[in-house]
């Protein structure tokens, strides 16, 4: 991977919440010391508000709802489809130091396992936990995969690196699978690669229904977490479509 594509996570990491209000409302206090205190005092409480805002259910919710683009897969678009394509989503450690799916990526191979258990059609899985994900699908789902694509660290260079290999065994109709707030990305991704893709949203955009009345203006860890993947995705779809040309 090229600086091109690294350093953009660094920048990522300073500007987005939760960590670019950290550092925005930090350097706000520095200027409280300097004869710029008032616009200190003024940054940091914005950040201080921002972040409890985006610590919120209400705001994101809101903010995951924004990215909730495509239906439920239609079962004509699963019998026409020749592939199915599962996006990893990384990699933690366990008790043991031994390497495991995230909770996400375990998600969409159950929502990946399901289409095949209806549609029939064999998967490719794709990032580099994709060894990981092909044995988690043959030993906790019974489902067996066909293809393991395990290089790529990114969705552009998953699909760069799918798309090959699909074509070589003749498949160019997909079904691409992923959190709702992932797809725009990954299949404007697929589609610049050559790949007729059928989205297959997984996850939901509606609210917990336990965080209602009151409970949708306190602030929590979960809503925090949400607010930052949706700017995590348009910040990478502002970067892909600068770096690649991705139209998202």
């Amino acid at each position: 991977m090229s600086w091109l594509d690294s350093w953009p996570r660094a920048v990522e990491l300073l500007v987005i919440p939760p960590s670019g209000l950290v550092f925005l409302g930090l350097a706000g206090l520095a200027l409280v010391r300097t004869r710029w205190r008032r616009s200190g005092w003024t940054l940091a409480a914005g950040c201080a508000l921002a972040f409890y805002l985006t610590s919120t259910p209400l705001v994101g919710e809101s903010c995951l709802a924004a990215l909730d683009r495509y239906p439920p897969i239609d079962p004509r678009a699963e019998a026409s489809a020749e592939a199915i394509v599962i996006l990893g989503a990384g990699i933690h450690r366990d008790a043991s130091g031994a390497d495991v799916l995230t909770p996400g990526g375990l998600e969409r191979l159950a929502a990946g396992a399901a289409i095949h258990r209806r549609s029939k059609q064999p998967i490719l899985v794709t990032g580099y936990s994709g060894r990981l994900m092909a044995r988690e699908l043959e030993r906790s789902f019974a489902v067996p995969v066909r293809w393991i694509e395990g290089e790529s660290r990114n969705t552009h260079e998953s699909a760069i690196l799918v798309a090959p290999m699909l074509r070589g065994d003749g498949v160019t109709r997909t079904i691409l699978v992923t959190h709702f707030w992932h797809l725009p990305r990954a299949v404007a991704a697929f589609r610049c690669a050559g790949l007729e893709v059928a989205p297959a949203p997984m996850g939901f955009a509606a609210g917990d229904v336990g965080r209602r009345g009151w409970g949708r203006i306190l602030p929590d860890g979960q809503a925090l977490g949400d607010s930052a993947a949706a700017f995590h995705e348009w910040f990478g779809r502002l970067w892909y479509g600068l770096r690649y040309g991705h139209c998202c």
